[in-house]
């Protein structure tokens, strides 16, 4: 009854890439303050709207179409970031019902399980009130009293930073915590059983560090490296695709530094865009929307309005 009250709007035609983390009924310490976990119900019924928009289409179907005709109508693709478990146990089956696959970009040191993920560590010490202890730490980098934490350490990033939120993990978890914590991600064997069911696997760099800002370009070729080398030794191939991680304006330096690096890849953002064959083609980049974890209503004004940004 839901889906017949919702007004489907027509679209534009182009490749809609829709952006999602974690597919999953679980909201632990470590995402909470994360934010983009969306329930296996309510990603169903994203599945099954847009679907009635347009036709999905499993990624390489979608570049395909981007590179060897024009678009005659709205294609929508599913991507998810980060790696994490949900993605195999509850959007597998739900794509495979509506005979179409994904991508996943993974972080190798997540994989790997060789280090864990520098933002979970930040809202699992939120979620004990142990960021006071990070916030006395940070004011020697020019964090002040009403600055957000999670806003100052993105935008002012640097390995001591990153220690101190490590120290302060270390000390207010136990080893098993720690080891436990790592199941949220999916391993090689998950990794290959993706893979193994046609969906793409795509290099999210080693330890999703904001390597798109102007303090962390140095590390945008080391990181997208180290997990390539990862990627070849699990999947034995190379990725096609090299995603960036987080939503930040990217300066022309950035792109020029990730032009210099990604060989014939595709670089990846987290941008609310259309992909077209004129834009995508001569900038051999991709751009996901977002999708939004609300109504069904707020998931089609958001297209909408993506969309309507999108026209010439």
């Amino acid at each position: 009854m839901l889906m017949e009250q919702i007004e489907r709007k027509e679209l534009s035609p182009g490749w809609y890439i829709l952006l999602y983390h974690d597919i999953s009924w679980e909201e632990n310490a470590f995402l909470r303050s994360i934010g983009g976990t969306c329930p296996p119900d309510v990603f169903r019924r994203h599945v099954k709207f847009v679907a009635g928009l347009g036709e999905l289409v499993s990624i390489q179907e979608g570049q395909r179409r981007l590179i060897e005709k024009p678009i005659d109508k709205p294609l929508f693709s599913f991507w998810f970031d980060d790696g994490l478990s949900g993605v195999i146990k509850n959007a597998l089956p739900v794509l495979e019902q509506a005979g179409t696959t994904g991508a996943v970009s993974i972080c190798s040191c997540f994989v790997n399980r060789s280090e864990f993920f520098w933002r979970f560590k930040l809202s699992y010490l939120n979620s004990i009130d142990a960021m006071r202890f990070l916030r006395s730490r940070l004011k020697k980098h020019g964090f002040q009293p009403g600055n957000s934490v999670r806003t100052f350490t993105l935008d002012h990033f640097s390995p001591d930073i990153a220690g101190y939120i490590d120290e302060l993990f270390t000390r207010f978890t136990t080893l098993h915590q720690r080891q436990d914590a790592y199941r949220m991600f999916m391993d090689s064997h998950a990794v290959k059983t993706l893979m193994s069911h046609g969906w793409v696997i795509a290099n999210h760099t080693a330890r999703h560090y904001p390597i798109s800002l102007e303090h962390s370009l140095h590390l945008l070729g080391a990181e997208f490296n180290e997990c390539e080398a990862a990627i070849e030794l699990v999947c034995q191939s190379p990725s096609q695709y090299w995603v960036i991680p987080f939503d930040r304006k990217s300066s022309p330096k950035t792109v020029a530094i990730a032009d210099s690096v990604r060989g014939d890849r595709y670089i990846v953002w987290v941008r609310d865009k259309v992909n077209t064959p004129g834009l995508c083609n001569a900038e051999r980049m991709l751009y996901r929307i977002v999708a939004p974890i609300g109504s069904l209503q707020h998931f089609m004004d958001k297209l909408v309005k993506v969309n309507a940004l999108s026209l010439p």
